[in-house]
């Protein structure tokens, strides 16, 4: 499950971890985050949330992409009742830049300059307060920290198919860029 931060390449990790042929997510996780927990959840349950799924091929890995999730305090708590075997994905990168894209976005599409409509963050923030709680829950063993700053993105990609115990793959959109503004 990957569980980063917005305006860090979310779309772009999805689009390599939908064209390896060893994983399975939704096919409109291409398009629009799943953000199903912990909100959803507490309202529609867990079948309802299965039911995104149900295209998928379940013997491969299988999985989704969000980018609110990590900003609720009860997620990795929830998340580890849940699913307590996931390997959690968070990608991240320099904050600085993560901001002023969050911001540029919100400008670009007339929503507001700060949180109200999003929780995706328009200001700098402390990204490890809001991954530590996932490593605490889940353990350095079941969580990656995709570093989209690396410059080196088909090594890091390759770490994170280790993690995922899939093979290495150079996905066709990789070199791709996608969803910038």
């Amino acid at each position: 499950m990957g569980v980063g931060f917005g305006r860090s390449g979310s779309h772009w990790l999805c689009n390599c971890l939908w064209e390896h042929p060893e994983i399975s997510i939704p096919k409109f996780n291409l398009h629009t985050e799943i953000n199903y927990f912990p909100e959803e959840y507490e309202v529609m349950g867990i079948k309802n949330y299965e039911k995104k799924f149900k295209n998928c091929d379940f013997n491969k890995v299988v999985g989704e992409i969000s980018t609110l999730i990590i900003f609720k305090e009860r997620s990795a708590q929830l998340l580890k009742k849940l699913f307590p075997d996931t390997k959690i994905i968070i990608y991240s990168r320099n904050e600085k830049k993560r901001a002023e894209s969050s911001y540029n976005v919100s400008k670009y599409y007339d929503l507001a300059g700060d949180e109200s409509l999003s929780l995706n963050p328009v200001k700098e923030i402390n990204q490890k307060k809001f991954i530590d709680p996932f490593l605490k829950e889940f353990g350095k063993e079941k969580v990656f920290i995709f570093d989209m700053e690396n410059k080196n993105k088909k090594e890091e990609l390759n770490k994170l198919f280790k993690f995922l115990g899939v093979s290495k793959f150079i996905p066709p959109s990789f070199d791709k860029r996608t969803n910038s503004i």
